[in-house]
């Protein structure tokens, strides 16, 4: 389709989608689940779960994005009844992007304090620290094998480790995060909104271009921190007990949390599968309309099942290694602290200030490898982050291609979106900012994704591909681009019409369940300003999907010509432009077909030179 860029040479759509991956709930979740259930029993509920979830609703969105040419609000046109989860998408898109660069900025702070000759949260000889800091450390002998731990006698660790504190905590709670604050957010603190104008003017910088910039720049904000990772993983590997630790994570079946339970027990557990698959849905970033928007920038005959399953498969490698590397310096912290691994909290976002950062501190070379960590988890908030921005800017600029139409008026709406977000986190740049973080976390991702993902499955792949259009109307899409009749082929129509939606039924059903059991008693007790900031971000976020509905019923009862029922068959049946799209009006050139051997192959088509977006003047 003319007037539109394209990805350039390489798998630079495949590497978008890797670094989307590399999120928060990456370095938070996957780890916190292994802590808790131990490794082999969350290891293979969360692959069930990927498997269930990830390629079914990632090929759903990629095929259409990429046979349309749309974004996450254009692609409704096959299904406009439900257009409202496409605008609850870009909402919850921009609260995401909050979160994230929220987190990033304070990740940059820490980068850049890691670069002074002595780093803050080294030493316990500052203002804030108190008389239980303890800033013992590890002496190496030459072999790197016999290592002795010095600074604190054994004897006196162990009857005073629980009221010692490490520099690196008790820098965060009385810099970062005071655990003593009152319900005031506070100011914005100067040093952390640079560093958020700082993310937010290289985004803006990364995206002038739109896909043609960003194309460029996930080669090193995806590449770069897998090399940082592994960088990381081979000197936590070489502290002492690191290896041992990474070899207990893998052997465990069970945690401090479950000693006497077996493998099947814990798989038993319902709560198991509810936070796995809730995990799957948050890593992957789905529920977003994100890899639509990213797709449309495909050439038509991309092969999009190879990049869909690459993607999957990226997931889980991804948290694995960054467990991995996690256990390994968890493992020295067992040693120096004399506690289990069962006693460190990862199921926060403190986490990242805390404990890796002082373990850091308390090896040689400190100043390196804090560069290294706090760099690497820079890079992966910003490899999110824009592509989250580009599916704002790709989808609205779909919808209102005469208004965006120019360079100049893109780039203006690219800096509005920018300014916007950039005000949008300032709370988070407060003393008490983290409250923000957990109130987006808490009521903008727990039921919306897989209520969303749900009315995808009725919209798309029931109500278009069976009912309103033409029978497995998804399947002639698929043969017009890959030149693949799957007509024998009901993989996905198990997946699309049967264990996705039931999956995603069952994970809906049980957060409302846990709410009634659970959480009524605390919402009964929970202050007016509580349920007010739950109510609006459950309106946020939801909103729009009924309001919008009721409207396009409204519309199509008082405007369509006919009868009652011909009336209500058009309430779900796809927009005329969308109709003649997929009724030949698209030139394209029929691929040749090509069989299973040639599934992991580039474009069917030659490439194609990059076509200018939103070129009239």
């Amino acid at each position: 389709m003319k007037g539109r860029y394209r990805w350039g040479r390489g798998p630079q759509f495949l590497l978008a989608n890797m670094g989307l991956i590399a999120n928060s709930v990456t370095l938070v979740s996957f780890p916190h689940g292994i802590m808790q259930y131990g490794f082999w029993p969350f290891f293979s509920v969360y692959t069930v779960c990927l498997l269930v979830l990830g390629p079914s609703m990632i090929y759903l969105e990629v095929t259409l994005g990429q046979f349309s040419s749309s974004g996450a609000l254009e692609i409704w046109k096959a299904a406009p009844f439900f257009k409202g989860v496409g605008i609850c998408m870009l909402i919850r898109t921009a609260l995401l992007i909050v979160r994230e660069v929220g987190i990033a900025s304070y990740v940059t702070y820490y980068l850049f304090l890691s670069m002074f000759p002595t780093v803050p949260w080294s030493i316990c000889s500052h203002s804030w620290n108190t008389q239980y800091c303890w800033e013992g450390t590890v002496t190496f002998s030459d072999n790197n094998s016999n290592s002795t731990l010095s600074a604190w006698p054994m004897n006196d660790r162990f009857s005073f480790e629980t009221i010692k504190t490490s520099p690196a905590e008790e820098y965060f709670l009385s810099n970062i995060s005071p655990s003593d604050s009152t319900l005031a957010l506070g100011i914005p603190r100067p040093w952390i909104v640079a560093c958020l104008v700082m993310l937010w003017s290289l985004l803006f910088v990364s995206l002038t271009w739109g896909i043609k910039s960003l194309g460029k720049v996930v080669y090193f904000t995806t590449l770069f921190p897998i090399i940082l990772l592994g960088t990381l993983l081979v000197r936590g590997a070489t502290l002492q007990n690191g290896v041992d630790s990474i070899v207990a994570m893998f052997g465990t079946t069970a945690t401090g949390l479950h000693p006497n339970l077996s493998f099947f027990d814990i798989v038993s557990n319902y709560e198991l599968w509810y936070q796995a698959g809730t995990m799957v849905l948050q890593s992957l970033v789905l529920g977003y309309g994100v890899y639509a928007s990213m797709a449309s920038h495909n050439s038509f005959t991309h092969n999009c099942l190879r990049d869909t399953l690459l993607t999957v498969v990226w997931s889980l490698l991804i948290n694995v290694a960054h467990a991995v590397m996690l256990f390994s310096y968890l493992g020295f912290l067992s040693l120096t602290w004399s506690k289990p691994l069962s006693s460190f909290y990862i199921g926060d976002y403190f986490y990242l200030f805390k404990l890796i950062p002082d373990a850091v501190t308390r090896t040689g070379v400190r100043h390196l490898f804090a560069i290294c960590y706090f760099l690497m988890l820079t890079l992966f908030f910003l490899s999110t982050v824009l592509v989250l921005v580009e599916n704002i800017e790709t989808s609205l600029c779909d919808q209102f291609p005469q208004a965006l139409g120019t360079f100049r008026r893109k780039t203006i709406f690219h800096a509005t979106i920018c300014i916007t977000l950039l005000i949008s986190g300032l709370p988070i740049t407060t003393t008490n900012g983290f409250r923000i973080v957990d109130i987006i976390q808490r009521y903008e991702g727990r039921w919306q994704s897989p209520l969303f993902l749900l009315l995808e499955c009725i919209g798309f792949a029931v109500i278009y591909n069976y009912i309103t259009y033409e029978r497995r109307a998804l399947y002639q899409l698929i043969k017009q681009m890959l030149g693949r009749l799957l007509d024998h082929n009901y993989l996905m129509d198990v997946l699309w019409v049967s264990l996705t939606p039931v999956a995603l039924c069952a994970l809906l059903g049980t957060f409302w369940w846990n709410w009634v059991i659970k959480d009524y008693s605390n919402w009964a007790r929970s202050t007016l300003e509580e349920r007010v900031i739950q109510l609006l971000f459950y309106g946020l976020t939801a909103g729009f999907i009924p309001l919008w509905s009721l409207l396009w019923m409204v519309y199509k009862l008082v405007r369509e010509p006919g009868g009652c029922i011909q009336r209500t068959a058009a309430i779900f049946a796809p927009t005329e432009e969308w109709a003649q799209m997929t009724g030949g009006d698209l030139e394209i050139d029929h691929p040749p077909q090509w069989g299973m051997k040639k599934m992991f192959n580039s474009d069917v088509d030659a490439p194609q030179e990059p076509l200018m977006a939103y070129t009239q003047v």
